[in-house]
């Protein structure tokens, strides 16, 4: 697309969705109760269009929060013409919605398009049967795949959503999802790790023992693995995690998971501390003079990825190499996808593109 794409969200209920999935509890997720949904959903809009002319970029409204083309025809209709007087005023560009994969028949898509819809992002979750039956969402991935492979048909941009950490999942189920998405190639993705949230019968199990959540550190190494994956095949992650939201942070709707409002910095994080470290160890196989120091040089927006949230890759390498002096510093001259080192005064550029690809040839052979 090009332009940077800016979206507003604009939360709707689940009053049309068919199925109430073990993860969901709706009210807590979106963190309201709506009694008169139009009326409250032109407010939301009005509030956060007064923000909108002031931004440069690719402008969308998004309707989330629930399974959009679950409700009514005349309802989806009404709701989003709400959205285009803002479009022909020129304030924003286009209108995305997220839904399930199994309400995504012809007649819906062409009503969509006929109503200036230009995004759709879905709620796929998993690709693994045992997964999809536990978590309750209704379908399998059989089932839905036609669906998917038609909605190429249509112009709208298309995104898909998975999480990780759900009933039965494993770290290789998930890796499966990500390589079952890429077949498809959507333009983008994002990736939630599973949380238990009050209300929704997934904190039953959680109490009778029966599940178990990822640990942050877990969901981290997960999707580390899940990031390599999308990245060498080009398609974009635009969300790792839930965005902070009060009833999280506060403790009122959360039970129990791997919730931290800056997750996907935390996977970038430990991205650059296992390259870091593939490095020094090629570094220590190869040099015939053994490095006093080594230096890493990255670009400015890149710097507190490769250090660390509170320095934790530094700390880290230190540990490992106690007799060694480890620099990160940043350097304008390095391109965000590259990384310096300098070992006995030589100079040498590292490509990240030539790292993910290594990276993903492993993660392909260990499956």
């Amino acid at each position: 697309m090009g332009k940077k794409v800016i979206i507003y969200p604009v939360f709707v209920p689940m009053i049309g969705c068919p199925h109430q999935c073990a993860f969901c509890n709706q009210r807590s997720i979106t963190g309201r109760a709506i009694s008169n949904l139009i009326e409250d959903i032109k407010k939301q809009i009005h509030t956060i269009m007064a923000t909108a002319v002031k931004r440069e970029g690719y402008k969308e409204i998004a309707f989330f929060g629930g399974s959009f083309t679950c409700l009514s025809q005349d309802l989806q209709n009404t709701i989003l013409r709400l959205a285009h007087p803002y479009i022909d005023n020129g304030i924003i560009d286009g209108i995305r919605i997220s839904t399930r994969p199994d309400y995504i028949s012809n007649h819906i898509l062409e009503n969509l398009q006929n109503n200036c819809l230009t995004t759709i992002e879905l709620g796929i979750q998993s690709t693994d049967p045992h997964v999809l039956k536990a978590s309750e969402r209704g379908y399998t991935f059989e089932e839905i795949l036609p669906d998917l492979i038609n909605l190429k048909n249509y112009p709208f941009q298309i995104g898909y959503q998975m999480m990780i950490g759900l009933p039965y999942d494993t770290r290789q189920k998930s890796i499966k999802t990500a390589l079952d998405f890429v077949r498809l190639k959507p333009d983008f993705v994002r990736v939630y790790p599973t949380l238990v949230v009050k209300g929704a019968s997934l904190e039953q199990e959680f109490y009778k023992g029966k599940y178990r959540p990822l640990s942050v550190r877990e969901a981290v190494d997960w999707v580390k693995d899940i990031k390599f994956i999308f990245e060498h095949h080009g398609i974009d992650i635009i969300r790792i995690g839930l965005q902070a939201q009060e009833g999280f942070d506060e403790g009122k709707d959360l039970v129990v998971g791997p919730y931290h409002p800056a997750i996907g910095e935390m996977v970038e994080s430990i991205i650059y501390r296992d390259w870091m470290e593939d490095i020094i160890k090629q570094e220590l196989d190869t040099c015939k003079v053994l490095p006093k120091n080594i230096i890493f040089q990255v670009n400015p927006s890149r710097l507190s990825q490769a250090i660390g949230q509170k320095r934790s890759n530094v700390r880290y390498l230190k540990e490992k190499l106690p007799d060694m002096i480890i620099t990160i510093e940043q350097n304008n001259n390095v391109d965000r996808q590259e990384m310096i080192t300098i070992v006995n005064g030589k100079l040498t550029v590292r490509d990240r593109i030539r790292y993910v690809a290594q990276r993903y040839e492993g993660i392909q052979e260990e499956i």
